[in-house]
């Protein structure tokens, strides 16, 4: 009966996805990437929203209420930036740090992969433990400024990224487009969530 009912939803889905484009991206967020993901959450130990993001004056990043702005569901608890209406204070390209230590057993780094899921206005870079390279990042592309905020973007890291005992999350975010929000230059906010699997 509950796969008949998946099934059926799934297919509702589909076919709402179809007829209404992209415009329902926001919808699909809450059922399956908030829903779905939200109910795996077990393995999580790294989120947006939980007040362990801190800034680089050592505060922690200031989540945004719900309605606030105008994006999607997030993809952690809540919404991030560095000030909790989501405003771009600077003109673009302006960046805001986000830096994330939390701690990892052996037996966490035993289950071989990392699962991050996040969404970025506009752009995000995710590093570990120092490495110059990015283990995840979005850029819109040409022609579709909001892709990173449009769905909850998923990359899978291997755990040889990480170390037992505490590890370190860089994140870069990017504000690249000027939208004139009263004195401000947009918005411009992150959300994720990283897990393991289980």
């Amino acid at each position: 009966m509950e796969t008949t009912k998946a099934i059926a939803l799934s297919a509702l889905c589909l076919f709402l996805l179809i007829i209404t484009g992209f415009q329902y991206r926001s919808l699909l967020d809450r059922i399956f990437f908030r829903g779905l993901l939200g109910s795996l959450a077990q393995g999580v130990v790294a989120e947006s929203g939980d007040g362990k993001d801190l800034l680089p004056d050592g505060k922690p990043a200031p989540t945004i209420p719900a309605g606030t702005i105008p994006s999607s569901a997030p993809c952690g608890l809540a919404w991030i930036s560095d000030n909790p209406l989501g405003l771009a204070p600077n003109p673009p390209p302006s960046i805001i740090r986000f830096k994330r230590i939390f701690n990892l057993s052996e037996k966490d780094l035993e289950k071989g992969q990392f699962i991050l899921t996040f969404k970025a206005d506009d752009k995000a870079e995710f590093f570990l433990n120092g490495k110059p390279k990015a283990a995840a990042a979005c850029a819109p592309p040409p022609g579709n400024d909001g892709e990173c905020q449009q769905f909850c973007h998923v990359f899978i890291i291997p755990a040889s990224a990480f170390h037992p005992g505490p590890n370190e999350l860089d994140i870069l975010l990017t504000n690249l487009f000027n939208i004139s929000v009263g004195n401000q230059f947009g918005w411009t906010e992150l959300s994720y969530r990283l897990r393991h699997t289980e």
